[in-house]
């Protein structure tokens, strides 16, 4: 592993795929959870588009993971009184033109393929960490929990969800953006 040090904040399918790519690229990481286990089939299910199932084959994954997805090929949209209005082949469209499909998973199997992939998981995956705080400096960043201790690492990766607790202690320590005059030209021709 490389001197350089991730802390990945939140261990769901975004926080596991970071923490493949880095495992991959020889960067050593944590992930922190806020949970007090890493509950796999906690939550809904999960579509990966096109180019999150690149991801998964770029990291050889994608044979596992089209064992485990839900194939579908044909989209409904209902009413709200549940009669049709629409089916679409989009779905199977979707994979002819970009290269790879569509995928559908029950979000515990996607977990648990991401999961099962990470070499020293037990060390790397430390749960009942909530975030309290976030501050940055000229040495890198550390991250304080609820539970007393304090980590360090040059990088963070918010990974912790739609309510993310990442984003608003980064909102608190980025600085205010500026603005000011500026000129814009466009230039074109046609014939």
């Amino acid at each position: 592993m490389s001197g350089f040090k991730v802390l990945i904040i939140g261990a769901g399918p975004t926080g596991l795929l970071s923490a493949l790519a880095l495992q991959r690229a020889g960067i050593d990481f944590t992930i922190l959870e806020r949970r007090k286990e890493a509950d796999l089939n906690w939550g809904a299910s999960v579509c990966l588009w096109p180019q999150s199932a690149r991801v998964l084959d770029q990291l050889g994954l994608l044979d596992e993971a089209r064992a485990l997805h839900l194939p579908m090929k044909k989209k409904c949209n209902l009413r709200r009184d549940g009669s049709v209005m629409s089916w679409s082949n989009m779905i199977e469209n979707i994979g002819h033109y970009h290269g790879h499909e569509w995928m559908l998973f029950q979000r515990g199997d996607l977990v648990n393929l991401l999961m099962g992939d990470l070499s020293d998981i037990a060390n790397q995956l430390l749960v009942d960490k909530q975030v309290t705080s976030i501050a940055s400096g000229p040495d890198g960043v550390e991250v304080k929990c609820a539970d007393g201790h304090t980590y360090s690492g040059d990088l963070i990766i918010g990974a912790d969800g739609i309510n993310s607790t990442t984003r608003t202690f980064v909102d608190d320590i980025t600085p205010d953006a500026t603005s000011g005059d500026f000129s814009t030209t466009f230039y074109g021709y046609w014939d």
